[in-house]
This record gives structure tokens, C-alpha cells and sequence, in this order.
């Protein structure tokens, strides 16, 4: 378990290939938070909301699905996705499975 540090996440590839990679829960909802300038004041708790409940998925099939669902969600709201985007971006698309 480790945050998303780049030299980390190439560390594990390249020594421990076989090994599975958790991301810390803590540093992501951290590194979230302060992003929230990019959404509105009013529609943050449905976001931190649906990021909670993403956290909760017990199996990579699950979590795969739930961040499909989130991302359509999201992709709705005009006002939200340039935080859409930087989710995606940082924290799924950039940390595979």
C-alpha cells in the first residue's frame, strides 16, 4: 500500500512485478480535497459521496464498473468536469489496475 508517487508506482513494476499495488485511501481523498476549487461549494458532498462509495468496492470488477458509473455521473455536470477530468486523470487512468 503506497500513495501514487511515480517513483514508487515504477519501483513496484520494475522490482516486484508480480506483487499487487493498493493505492492509500487517505492520500487520495487528501489530494481530492484540494481540488474541490473545481467544483462548485453545493455539489462537493456528492462528489466526496461518490468517492467514498468507490473506495468501498471489494473487487477490482466492481471498482472497474463503479468508476464507469461515477465517470457518467459526472460527465452530466457542466460544472464539474474539470474535476471529472482531474480524477480520471490522476487516480484512475494514471494507476491502472
Amino acid at each position: 500500500m503506497a500513495d501514487g508517487a511515480p517513483g514508487i508506482t515504477r519501483a513496484q513494476k520494475e522490482i516486484l512485478p508480480q506483487a499487487r499495488r493498493l493505492m492509500c485511501w487517505a492520500h487520495v481523498a487528501r489530494k481530492c480535497r484540494k481540488h474541490r476549487k473545481l467544483v462548485p461549494t453545493d455539489k462537493w458532498q456528492q462528489i466526496d459521496t461518490d468517492m467514498h462509495d468507490l473506495q468501498l468496492c471489494f473487487s477490482d470488477n466492481i471498482f472497474t464498473h463503479g468508476v464507469s458509473l461515477v465517470m457518467k455521473k459526472w460527465s452530466t455536470d457542466p460544472l464539474i468536469q474539470q474535476f471529472q477530468q482531474y480524477f480520471f486523470d490522476q487516480w484512475i487512468d494514471k494507476l491502472p489496475l
